[in-house]
């Protein structure tokens, strides 16, 4: 199995990672993906969840960035009014836009942590990146027509990740 295929850890939801997690793995920056990540790809407004995961982990001192293939405008209207930083059309699963935006702020990329829900994108964005990622289920079953083709990949990719034990969950790290 290629390496960029396996992500750091797994886990049922964003919304279940204990902040407490971040904080021992020295995590101060959160890239999140949005479509069925952080909400459903139809929502273009943060949900109240979302708002209140973005608070929750800034109180533990951790930033939430958006990272979405998504288009810009959809990315900055949410981003904005969730509070956050973003960086939208990234051409997951190339990084090299996500090591531009990464380059452009100065981030540390040993304080970073990736949270999205595709193998395919997100899982081999971030690992191209250099950054651990967390593999999410979807949020819900409803998918955009370019999100529904990389399912179809990512299916049998999740199996085999399965089958060969590489899914570790996030409380066992």
């Amino acid at each position: 199995m290629n390496k960029r295929f396996i992500p750091f850890c797994v886990a049922k939801s964003i919304y279940d990672i204990d902040p407490i997690f971040f904080k021992k793995h020295q995590i101060s920056i959160l890239f999140v993906d949005l479509d069925n990540t952080l909400d459903a790809h139809n929502k273009s407004h943060p949900s109240d969840r979302a708002l209140a995961l973005k608070d929750k982990l800034a109180i533990s001192g951790i930033e939430m960035i958006v990272v979405s293939n998504n288009t810009s405008k959809r990315v900055s209207t949410y981003a904005k009014e969730l509070g956050v930083r973003y960086a939208g059309s990234l051409l997951k699963p190339f990084a090299f836009r996500l090591k531009k935006f990464i380059k452009a702020n100065k981030i540390d990329i040993s304080k970073v942590m990736m949270i999205g829900d595709q193998i395919i994108t997100d899982v081999c964005c971030g690992n191209g990146a250099g950054i651990k990622v967390i593999l999410t289920e979807r949020l819900v079953d409803d998918d955009q027509w370019t999100t529904k083709f990389n399912r179809f990949f990512d299916k049998p990719r999740y199996k085999k990740l399965r089958k060969l034990n590489l899914l570790t969950k996030w409380e066992d790290k």
